[in-house]
This record gives C-alpha cells, sequence and structure tokens, in this order.
C-alpha cells in the first residue's frame, strides 16, 4: 500500500493553536534575553548567549523565530491581495495601533512619573516629543531624565529595533511579489545571492556583531517566505524533523546563525502543523505575543529602577514576567479584539 504523506500546503491554512503557543514563548524568551543586561549591566547576556560566544542570545533567537514567521504568511497575504498598498495598509493597521499606544504612554504618562527633571522641564525638552517618533519606525532611544540611574542605561525601549527592520521586510516581500519573483526558481536565484552575501558580511562584521543581529532576521524572514512557495514539496513527517533537529543542533553548536537557518524552519513548521493541535490556553495568550514584545523593555525598566537601578536577575524575572503578560494581553484584546489576525 502506498504511504500518503501529509504536505505542508494540505495544511498550511488552518489557525495553527500550536503555532500561537510558539510565538508566546517566544515573546517569553525575549524577556528573559532582556532580563540581564537590565539588572546586570550591558557586559552580561542569558546562557544561550554564552554558549554562542555573544552569535545568538534567547532574544535573537526568537525574533528569528518572529520574522520566519512573519515572512512565511506575508508572502501568503501578498499573494492573495496582489497590491502592495492594500497589503502594507493591512499589515501596518496590524502593527501601530499598539505600538502607537505604548509610545505614547511611555512618552506622556510613564515619562514624566519617572522623569528626574520637574514636570514643566520635562514638557519643554524636545527630546520628549523625538521620542514619538517610534511610532513611525524612526528609532529614538531615550526620554529626557527616564532611568538614567539604571545599571543599563537610559534606553527606554530597546526592543522598537526590530519595527523598522520588519517593515523593510514587508516592504521587500510586497517588491518580491510584484516584480512577479516568487516562482521557485527565482526564489532559489535570490536565496543564494543572500547566503553569499550573509557570509560575506559575516567574514567582514564577524559574530556576535549587531551588523549580524539584524541580517540573521531578514535571513529567516526571506526563509519563511520560501517555505510558503515550496509548500507543495515540503512532507510533514517526523522523520525529516528529526534529521533537521539534529543537524540544525550540530551546525548551530559551532555556527549558531547558520544553525537558526537549518534548525528552525522546519521545526516550526513541523510543531505547527505535523502535529496534534494543543495549548489552547497559550495560544490565546500567544495572540497578543506582539504586545508583549513591545511591552516587555520598558516594563522591566520600571522594575529595575523601582528596585534601585540592578537587581536579581530570578526575582526580575517572577515580577517582569507575569506584568508583561498581563500589559500585553489588556492592549491586544482593547485594541484588536475580534480582528485575529496573524502579524
Amino acid at each position: 500500500m502506498e504511504q500518503q504523506f501529509i504536505t505542508l500546503h494540505q495544511k498550511k491554512h488552518i489557525r495553527s493553536t500550536n503555532l500561537q503557543c510558539i510565538r508566546f514563548i517566544a515573546a517569553m524568551l525575549v524577556i528573559i534575553c532582556h532580563a540581564y543586561p537590565l539588572c546586570l549591566g550591558s557586559g552580561f547576556q542569558d546562557m544561550l548567549g554564552d554558549f554562542t560566544n555573544g552569535s545568538v542570545t534567547f532574544g535573537g533567537f526568537a525574533v528569528a523565530v518572529f520574522f520566519f514567521i512573519s515572512g512565511f504568511y506575508a508572502i501568503q497575504s501578498m499573494q492573495r491581495v496582489r497590491s502592495w498598498l492594500h497589503f502594507l495598509t493591512k499589515k501596518l493597521k496590524r502593527m501601530l495601533p499598539s505600538l502607537l499606544l505604548v509610545v505614547f504612554v511611555c512618552t506622556f504618562v510613564i515619562g514624566p512619573m519617572v522623569s528626574n527633571l520637574t514636570f514643566f522641564t520635562y514638557l519643554v525638552d524636545m527630546d520628549t516629543y523625538r521620542y514619538l517618533l517610534n511610532g513611525v519606525f524612526i528609532l529614538q532611544h531615550n526620554l529626557p531624565g527616564v532611568f538614567t540611574h539604571n545599571i543599563y542605561g537610559s534606553v527606554v525601549n530597546g526592543a522598537l529595533w526590530t519595527m523598522p527592520l520588519e517593515f523593510v521586510c514587508l516592504i521587500a516581500c510586497a517588491c518580491f511579489v510584484s516584480m512577479k519573483l516568487d516562482t521557485r526558481k527565482r526564489y532559489l536565484f535570490v536565496l543564494s545571492l543572500l547566503v553569499v552575501g550573509f557570509i560575506a558580511m559575516n567574514i567582514i562584521y564577524g559574530n556576535g556583531s549587531f551588523f549580524m543581529s539584524v541580517l540573521l532576521p531578514c535571513m529567516m524572514f526571506y526563509i519563511g517566505i520560501g517555505f510558503s512557495i515550496f509548500d507543495q514539496s515540503i512532507v510533514l513527517d517526523v522523520r525529516y524533523f528529526v534529521l533537521f533537529l539534529l543537524l540544525g543542533s550540530v551546525v548551530f553548536c559551532f555556527y549558531a546563525y547558520f544553525g537558526c537557518m537549518i534548525l528552525l524552519p522546519y521545526f516550526l513548521i513541523y510543531v505547527s502543523y505535523g502535529i496534534k493541535q494543543k495549548g489552547k490556553v497559550f495560544a490565546y495568550l500567544g495572540d497578543a505575543s506582539y504586545e508583549m514584545y513591545l511591552w516587555g523593555f520598558v516594563i522591566q525598566q520600571l522594575i529595575v529602577m523601582f528596585n534601585g537601578g540592578s537587581m536579581d536577575v530570578g526575582t526580575h524575572l517572577m515580577i517582569a514576567l507575569p506584568c508583561v503578560i498581563l500589559a500585553g494581553c489588556l492592549t491586544h484584546f482593547c485594541l484588536m479584539s475580534r480582528k485575529g489576525a496573524f502579524s
């Protein structure tokens, strides 16, 4: 009897609760990653960062997950509408409301409350209003007099660096489809160029550089696009899952960037669509993972500030994780209820 294989094409249109659970876990990994430098100083990093000599931290790993998922769904959305304006408008409707709210609250609620400047001095400082540019993907890290005594420094929300990067990736996705590059041969040609460029940049800038930490999410976004394009050829089989898990883990031990690119894609797809859907409670939280990501850094900075500017990582996480989950859920289900869209 001929064995029937299940392909990604047969499964990718379902709403995967497993995938939502993965998104929630990734958001928590970002909080864990940020806890080390925020509590102990910029010279400290999490266990994964120590293992990879700074190449990939838990946060970098989680961001790679987010970008792969974003690329996987973005190409499907763009192929459906075939209008770059409609596509980008739809994506901005998902990204901007929560981002603008977080930026506004940081600027006009948290900032005046915790700044070491007087209320009037804070309000007349132009840096206060420059911070609002974060809401349109123009990075501004500091607010006047805010978090100046924290051990990490006065960065208000360091996690926002991925916002303009994702927007650029979405624009690239729109151009990719508009230029009719979303065929298998053309995709592979562009992928080969990107891989060569990635290796060259790694040789130039080295492991652990900020430039490489930016390139990895971009590569994962493009790989996510590829998994959607090749969906009819991607078989969901536990043997392939084990193979990619072992191969990716081995490569990760020696070259973390390529380990992520080998390990994560099939792992995420198989766990999302190749096994029974579970984790409905965590899937509910996964819907708010984007908002948890947006709130995490600033809430963590607040907790550190109220504890004298530095603190134990374990204690910090016991306080921060539930606070971030609560803030993310409240924000999401106030602004995004009944939309239920993947970012």
